[in-house]
């Protein structure tokens, strides 16, 4: 199964989201791939990837260490910094688009890290991620020449009304879009600030839900210990939510609409 973690900003803990739900699958004994599409190269950073992404290595011809075994608690799994190198990924991707060669060396590098045999290829996207986006195509073309797999979505935000909104126009503008190779599946409503509102979001997240047609919604409180983390995997809070959110995609229990808090 691939997963694509969307947002439509930063700071809604989507990549913490990520690296837990890939931690709570490989202690299920489920082998995963995270793969770190996000520019700020944050999941790359908590598996302790220090070296240049798959794309930047490919055109500046170094052999970087871009690929990392992540131990969790009962399992390991694989980090794989696909872009992660900030606002150069421009540029490498100008280079790529003249350069058929490299192109087709960074297709042929994904597809032989990706045909290992993973159970699960999450991809943590930068947000606002669109399929029209060179990167989103490599990896795609890659993917489904490889895999062929069914993918979905899962929908990160914070419980602030105007983000669920834009949500929900972002998860509209998706479907719409032919190029779009994804299903909605979960949102997850994070970083839920007291009581009150999560009793709030608790009598809403049903409705949100069904207006972007995903059948498992995720409450999530704020998490002190989380906000800003950026330690390694070892120290990082578990979220008992993802746990149950993990244990649900393993069930294939995926036709009802369940809320998990």
């Amino acid at each position: 199964m691939r997963i694509s973690i969307v947002s439509t900003k930063g700071g809604v803990g989507k990549s913490t989201i990520a690296i837990s739900l890939s931690r709570e699958l490989a202690d299920r004994g489920k082998r995963v791939l995270l793969v770190d599409m996000d520019l700020s190269g944050f999941s790359s950073l908590i598996a302790g990837i220090r070296e240049q992404g798959l794309i930047s290595s490919t055109v500046d011809g170094n052999d970087s260490n871009y690929l990392r075994e992540v131990h969790t608690g009962n399992g390991t799994f694989t980090v794989l910094k696909f872009c992660g190198d900030g606002p150069r990924l421009r540029r490498d991707l100008e280079v790529i688009r003249d350069n058929e060669f490299l192109r087709e060396e960074v297709i042929e590098a994904y597809s032989s890290i990706i045909s290992r045999g993973y159970d699960f290829v999450i991809l943590d996207n930068r947000p606002l991620a669109n399929p029209q986006e060179e990167e989103a195509g490599i990896e795609w073309e890659a993917f489904r020449d490889t895999k062929q797999e069914e993918s979905y979505r899962i929908y990160v935000t914070d419980a602030s009304e105007f983000d669920i909104e834009d949500t929900i126009r972002y998860h509209e503008w998706l479907d719409k879009d032919p190029r779009d190779n994804t299903f909605p599946l979960t949102l997850v409503i994070n970083m839920i600030p007291g009581k009150e509102r999560i009793e709030e979001m608790r009598s809403k997240i049903k409705d949100v839900m069904k207006r972007m047609s995903v059948r498992i919604g995720v409450l999530i409180p704020f998490i002190e210990e989380l906000f800003e983390y950026s330690g390694s995997l070892d120290g990082m809070p578990r979220l008992e939510q993802v746990g149950k959110l993990a244990q649900r995609l393993l069930d294939s229990s995926l036709e009802d609409y369940i809320v998990i808090e």
